[in-house]
């Protein structure tokens, strides 16, 4: 018995086209892999659907499915009555054959064998006319069948891209790019499929960037991890912003694991380096581990410098031309040796963080903080009066009582 394939898409044997595409429609979604999660059940229930759908979809094939299930049905009601009859008109057929065969070849030996000869002609005149008609006949059908099989592929093209539409509507753009990405495998020649990954990818970055620069880390990392499962060539800085987004969440172990890979790659990349300094210090408050990521960055910062500028590089350089990751690198340092009693350093630190940023009070505010934890209050009272110049209130009172 064959598989009722109308049952399978839930419906009967006069539904119509319309009917069967829209059932095959609903079914693909509900049972397709990507929406199960690999459930072996609903995978087998999704090839059911999609081979139904594609007998069915045909009208010739379903003409022909239907005459082979009607088939069957009546077999299954005849085959004991075939039996009997069969067996009665056996026995018949070898009586027949005792009672004629001796006269048919006293006959056969006056046969005129002109006449035969002609009758050979004219049969294999009739032989090969029958065999041309055949095969312009197959000709016909197979050419019949192609067409059907490009208007079928047409249909079910459309009908894979209308998923497709539906998850990126949706803004699933995983289960978009999953999607496409399995049409692609079938069909790797095909533009279309490829230029619409384009413009997913495409959308996908302006989304994550957008929402970067909004600060809305959580939708940015969101994008940035979907583009990172389905691109395999970024730059650098792609990396570096999706450790920041993990930052930004909390997710600080993430971000230390992702600035550590990005390191492996770029091992003078001092951004990261610091940063990995900054989540230890800052943010998980581990002062002996931070240490060892703030001395490199700083190493690998003056290495820059020296490179660029040369060893007369304090005499050179421009801060306003300086990215503030160099800030945040002397800046960071200092406050940990600060917090480490390592005041001189700290001081030495605070320096030049502060021609990288003179109107920052922080960093003068601390560098004070040192100066008068070493009994130094005049080289205190002279950080004090730079925070002065430019923000009077946050030290006036602690002027007025040790700078006289």
């Amino acid at each position: 018995m064959i598989d009722n394939y109308y049952k399978i898409l839930g419906l009967n044997e006069n539904s119509t086209q319309q009917e069967i595409k829209s059932a095959y429609k609903k079914l693909a979604i509900l049972y397709h892999p990507d929406k199960t999660g690999g459930n072996k059940i609903a995978e087998e229930k999704f090839k059911l659907v999609n081979n139904a759908y594609q007998i069915l979809s045909d009208p010739q094939q379903r003409a022909q499915y239907d005459l082979l299930r009607n088939y069957y049905q009546f077999q299954a009601t005849t085959t004991y009555t075939d039996f009997n009859n069969s067996t009665y008109s056996k026995s018949y057929k070898n009586a027949y054959y005792q009672r004629t065969h001796n006269q048919y070849a006293k006959n056969y030996k006056g046969y005129d064998r002109q006449k035969a000869e002609k009758e050979g002609i004219a049969i294999g005149s009739i032989l090969i006319f029958t065999l041309l008609a055949i095969v312009g006949i197959y000709m016909a059908i197979n050419i019949y069948l192609k067409e059907r099989l490009i208007e079928k592929l047409a249909e079910q093209r459309k009908i894979q891209l209308e998923i497709v539409e539906d998850y990126y509507k949706k803004e699933d753009f995983r289960a978009t790019l999953i999607e496409i990405d399995t049409l692609i495998a079938g069909q790797p020649s095909d533009d279309e499929f490829r230029g619409i990954r384009e413009e997913v990818i495409s959308e996908l970055n302006k989304r994550a960037e957008a929402s970067f620069q909004k600060a809305d880390y959580q939708k940015a990392l969101k994008y940035y991890l979907i583009l990172g499962d389905f691109e395999t060539i970024f730059e650098t800085e792609f990396e570096y912003k999706v450790a920041l987004c993990y930052k930004k969440q909390n997710q600080f172990d993430k971000a230390i694991e992702k600035l550590k890979i990005l390191i492996n790659k770029e091992p003078e990349d001092f951004r990261a380096w610091c940063e990995i300094g900054n989540i230890f210090f800052y943010k998980k408050q581990n002062f002996e581990e931070a240490l060892p990521y703030y001395d490199h960055s700083k190493k690998l910062v003056i290495s820059f410098y020296e490179r660029r500028y040369g060893k007369a590089y304090p005499m050179i350089i421009e801060p306003s031309n300086l990215n503030k990751i160099h800030f945040d690198i002397f800046f960071g340092r200092a406050s940990l040796n600060s917090q480490l009693g390592n005041l001189e350093d700290a001081i030495r630190d605070c320096s030049w963080a502060s021609f990288l940023r003179p109107k920052n009070a922080d960093v003068w505010l601390l560098k004070a903080d040192c100066e008068q934890k070493l009994g130094n209050i005049q080289n205190a009272c002279s950080n004090w009066e730079e925070v002065y110049s430019f923000e009077p209130d946050l030290v006036k009172s602690t002027m007025g009582k040790y700078c006289r």
